[in-house]
């Protein structure tokens, strides 16, 4: 899931799209409209508004190819608008189990700390400055003119960048609570590392675009990097690569499934010594991934980078149980079930 890589993704790229604007201004929370903020349904002790599932709807018709609205037209209209609607609310019953298994755990979403946090994050994305790894130039734009591009191009307002932000900040403090309380054995470890959710693999990886190389060009590499992987001969296929990653384990949610999820598809599908197709990960990049087969000599020296991927799993795990649980007890409101496609765009 990793929410905080996937939020920071879609902020960063909102800067991008900014322009040189006017002053900074205030980052007061904005009132959402009165149909925004109408009740849709309820998971668990969470009451979900009209626009959490107007955000996630909008985005996941984004991944449909060549979408328009008549999509949802015809016989076939109304099953593919329960379709995506049901993905929707898969995805936002992640969210709400997250906050709610951090509330179990003695984090507040709505906590000064996670406050606080919150607060600097957006100040960082309109004017600048770091988070974590991600260094953000910023804008120098006013936090109206961010929100208006949030809505533009992620269908996002006030509350919802917010929702995305708390969630991310409370997956952060739920991954050190996991890793500090988490009571496991070695050969917990041990079982998780000889089992199907655990793979080995190595990649190579190009950007679509390089100094000196064009969109082409890189792909003509990519192929050789193919080559090199399934004739056997993986150190030329890295030494071409420009994001290498080299024998290295992985679960299910290692990677962000939001940028990562059809290479995450793809590594646990192949068979042991299978190498993919280039895969097309739009702004991450080229990859070509080769599933190889555990080294069980490696446990004992890799324990201490195999135990928090163990722990990573172990956290979602238990996120997707809470909503899955959730989901099943899902109650809707009236005017959810009045909703048609119509209502969306």
């Amino acid at each position: 899931m990793k929410k905080l890589q996937r939020t920071l993704a879609f902020l960063l790229a909102s800067v991008l799209l900014l322009t040189s604007l006017a002053s900074c201004g205030s980052y007061r929370p904005r009132e959402s409209t009165e149909r925004e903020a109408t009740e849709v349904f309820t998971l668990g002790e969470s009451t979900v508004t009209f626009e959490v599932l107007y955000t996630f709807f909008r985005n996941r018709c984004e991944k449909i190819d060549g979408f328009t609205p008549a999509y949802f037209e015809g016989e076939e209209g109304k099953d593919r608008f329960a379709a995506v609607m049901a993905e929707a609310e898969a995805e936002i019953g992640e969210i709400y189990a997250l906050l709610a298994l951090s509330r179990a755990s003695g984090i507040d979403p709505e906590g000064d700390e996670v406050e606080d946090t919150l607060e600097e994050y957006l100040k960082i994305c309109v004017e600048g400055g770091r988070i974590g790894d991600i260094n953000l130039k910023g804008a120098g734009g006013s936090y109206d003119d961010f929100l208006a591009t949030m809505k533009e191009h992620y269908y996002m307002n006030d509350a919802v960048v917010r929702l995305m932000l708390r969630s991310a900040i409370c997956e952060d403090l739920l991954t050190e609570h996991y890793e500090n309380t988490l009571r496991y054995t070695e050969e917990d470890v041990r079982a998780f590392f000889e089992s199907d959710e655990c793979i080995r693999l190595v990649w190579g990886s190009r950007d679509h675009t390089v100094q000196g190389f064009t969109k082409l060009e890189n792909l003509d590499v990519m192929e050789k990097i193919r080559n090199y992987f399934e004739n056997g001969q993986d150190h030329k296929a890295i030494q071409l690569s420009l994001n290498p990653a080299a024998y290295f384990y992985m679960g299910r949610h290692t990677k962000d499934d939001a940028l990562y999820g059809e290479l995450i598809d793809t590594a646990f599908s192949l068979s042991v010594g299978e190498t993919s197709e280039i895969i097309d990960l739009g702004s991450e990049g080229y990859f070509v991934i080769k599933r190889l087969a555990k080294d069980p000599t490696e446990f004992e020296d890799r324990y201490a980078e195999l135990t928090p991927i163990y722990v990573n799993e172990r956290m979602h795990k238990a996120i997707a149980e809470k909503a899955a649980s959730d989901l099943q007890g899902i109650v809707y409101t009236d005017f959810y079930r009045a909703l048609t496609a119509a209502d969306f765009f």
